[in-house]
């Protein structure tokens, strides 16, 4: 095994760990925050942070995808991006301060203005963190970024259960969101071990402007699709329509963003060093979706399945208008499980000027059909969003997948074929029981056992997958 390999797989080991445990930590809590505060109070940090949270999407992930990118960063370089980041953080966050009131007239809602306030000082922080927790990535440190992200949620979701225990609210959700970000921060500096200078280099920074502005950009039109709902919806429905919406769209995204995490975490760095190896990375990518098919797809088939009894036994049934929103989201999760991870090729060949010009006609229409739906009801944004964003990703990533060589995507389903059949009888197994049997309890049972017995099968049985899923966990 090749030195590259071995510091993949180590690398998404020691992901895997942060997401199991740190996630874990963070689903339970969630689960608990969601049964004791209410759909209006997620309601109201969805609106407000849907405009916040742009900043940190926007520059920070943009300088931070650049530092990794660039096979080789000098310190002129990183202390130049730092200085940026420090006064971009510090001045945006005062500017978020200030815009506070404007923003809670938008929405008509005076309780918007301290959650802005509260998240205008976690973007400050965001700043300091970029270059710290870019070099951890970089530098293939995954142990040290595990441990700081799973120490971080746990403090962050213990702070939030406190507060929500005692009453607070939608305060202890903004809460939560501020002390992640000062925890992380906090631990990345600690364990980078990198202290920066004060020299600022312009020449310095033109070579990170470059890749880091594309990806800025096309970062801008993500997050304006991803939340375009969460504001329009904010503006045009009450704060009960917009919690069951938001919270739903979230519980559904948050265990899937960790698997993307755990992968993307070390294939971009990954594929940046080998992107003159087309081949390589083909390889690389097929294997990697072949283990998300196999181990997530049957888990969110089963999910989908069962969802009706799930939410009212595990929410409550104060969050069981939720649940034709988490049957709506379901297609398009399948969709971004495998669609996702192209970014990463995209990003690794420094081809982010295609998925730019991609962005650019796709997601303007997107957010157009948001906003018109959304003066209907969120369960048309809802359908709206699944749709459209299931076909613009599938074209992005045939023409992402096709810059690493001709008949690429062709090579990549055949390779896939055995994995994809499986789950397509999987499917039509799972929807016969749900069609089926009436009774909830004994559908979840039923199809709990086949979810099980589907994975003895294809992992016991596919001698080539089991091997490639024992080796993610390092125990061959």
């Amino acid at each position: 095994m090749d030195k590259l390999r071995k510091t993949i797989i180590s690398g998404g080991r020691w992901m895997l760990l942060r997401q199991v445990l740190g996630q874990s930590i963070r689903i339970i809590a969630s689960i608990i925050l969601t049964r004791i505060i209410s759909p209006s109070d997620f309601g109201i940090v969805a609106k407000a942070l849907a405009i916040t949270s742009v900043v940190e999407l926007l520059f920070v992930n943009g300088l931070f995808g650049s530092i990794i990118q660039n096979q080789k960063v000098e310190d002129n370089q990183l202390n130049t991006l730092f200085i940026l980041s420090l006064l971009f953080g510090f001045l945006v966050s005062v500017a978020f301060y200030f815009m506070a009131i404007p923003i809670a007239d938008f929405y008509d809602d005076h309780r918007v203005v301290w959650v802005v306030k509260v998240a205008s000082i976690s973007i400050f922080f965001s700043g300091i963190g970029l270059v710290f927790n870019a070099l951890l990535i970089k530098r293939f440190q995954f142990k040290q970024l595990a441990l700081v992200n799973i120490g971080g949620t746990a403090i962050s979701s213990t702070i939030a259960l406190v507060m929500a225990y005692q009453g607070l609210g939608y305060k202890a959700l903004v809460y939560q969101v501020l002390v992640l970000n000062v925890t992380v921060t906090v631990g990345a500096i600690v364990l980078a071990k990198w202290l920066p200078g004060l020299d600022f280099s312009w020449k310095g920074l033109k070579v990170h402007l470059t890749f880091g502005t594309n990806l800025m950009l096309n970062n801008f039109l993500s997050y304006a699709v991803r939340n375009s709902d969460n504001i329009a919806i904010g503006k045009f429905q009450s704060n009960l329509e917009l919690g069951h919406y938001s919270r739903a769209y979230y519980l559904m995204l948050l265990p899937i963003n960790q698997v993307i995490q755990i992968f993307s975490s070390t294939l971009f760095p990954a594929f940046s060093k080998i992107q003159e190896d087309k081949e390589r990375v083909l390889s690389i990518l097929n294997q990697v979706q072949e283990v998300i098919l196999l181990l997530v797809y049957p888990a969110i088939i089963w999910l989908f399945i069962n969802i009706d009894f799930l939410v009212l036994k595990v929410l409550g049934s104060n969050w069981g208008a939720s649940i034709i929103y988490f049957k709506i989201f379901t297609p398009l999760i399948l969709s971004q499980l495998f669609t996702t991870q192209i970014n990463n090729v995209y990003m690794g060949l420094n081809r982010m000027n295609t998925l730019l010009k991609i962005s650019v006609f796709t997601k303007p229409f997107l957010i157009s059909a948001i906003i018109m739906t959304a003066m209907e009801g969120p369960i048309y944004v809802a359908m709206t969003v699944s749709i459209l964003s299931m076909l613009f990703g599938i074209y992005i990533y045939k023409r992402g997948i096709a810059l690493l060589g001709s008949k690429s995507f062709l090579r990549q389903i055949i390779f896939l074929r055995s994995t994809l059949l499986a789950i397509l009888l999987l499917l039509v197994s799972q929807l016969l029981l749900y069609f089926l049997i009436s009774n909830e309890l004994l559908l979840l049972t039923l199809s709990l056992v086949m979810l099980i017995l589907f994975f003895i099968i294809n992992i016991e049985y596919r001698h080539d997958v089991k091997h490639k899923i024992l080796e993610l966990f390092k125990l061959v």
